[in-house]
């Protein structure tokens, strides 16, 4: 019995140890991935202003580094290596969304529920919030305004809402064959997580985007190489 006993807390000994070597290992990975990211980061930075009289370059170097940033945010803040705090993550991409695009669009973060997020879904999902974020400031405000990024829970789900107040969608939008504002990247990388992405018109005015996360990570994003 008691080399029985000897053997499984041997075993548990190493196993605690292979958990503390795979964390380690993951830490050290989001770290480098972040570094990476944040000298591409700069490096956008640097030429968006060697080209100050070309407002369209100018522009486009914006918006990849604004989804660069994005990005960070999902390997800035991992409470471990498997989960990662939502509504955390929510307010690092609105203040960096506001860093790029402030004054002209104001981003807020409504949370009713703390929510851990799996780590492989952080990457894809800052791009899709990216996107709808820059889409509403962009194309529903003439002049800026406010956006809300509002974290809930749908039922048995996760959803975020992406919400602005300004003149909305036109009439016959379809967000199947939309295929401009960002649009088919939103969708191509919904479905990449397994998320469904939705809109309705505002309360009052304006548009509210809807990304519903899935339960759990799909498998196929378990098999996608690590980036």
């Amino acid at each position: 019995l008691r080399a029985s006993q000897h053997a499984a807390e041997k075993q548990a000994a190493e196993l605690s140890r292979s958990v503390a070597d795979r964390d380690r290992l993951l830490e050290e990975l989001n770290r480098r991935v972040y570094d990476n990211l944040s000298a591409v980061a700069g490096l956008l930075e640097h030429e968006q202003h060697s080209t100050p009289t070309d407002p369209t370059a100018t522009g486009a170097l914006q918006d990849i580094r604004a989804r660069v940033l994005g990005m960070m945010s999902a390997h800035e803040g991992a409470v471990t290596p498997d989960a990662i705090a939502l509504d955390a993550f929510l307010h690092r991409l609105a203040k960096q969304l506001a860093q790029l695009y402030g004054p002209r669009c104001s981003f807020a973060v409504k949370v009713s529920h703390t929510v851990m997020l799996d780590p492989l879904l952080a990457a894809p999902l800052s791009l899709v919030l990216t996107e709808l974020a820059l889409h509403a400031c962009k194309h529903a405000y003439p002049e800026g305004g406010p956006i809300e990024l509002a974290l809930r829970r749908d039922g048995s789900s996760v959803a975020i809402d992406v919400g602005e107040l300004g003149r909305g969608l036109p009439d016959g939008f379809a967000l199947e064959t939309g295929a401009s504002l960002g649009l088919p990247l939103v969708r191509e990388l919904a479905a990449q997580i397994g998320a469904r992405v939705s809109w309705r018109r505002g309360a009052e005015r304006g548009t509210v985007f809807t990304v519903q996360l899935p339960a759990s990570v799909p498998e196929s994003v378990r098999r996608m190489p690590l980036t």
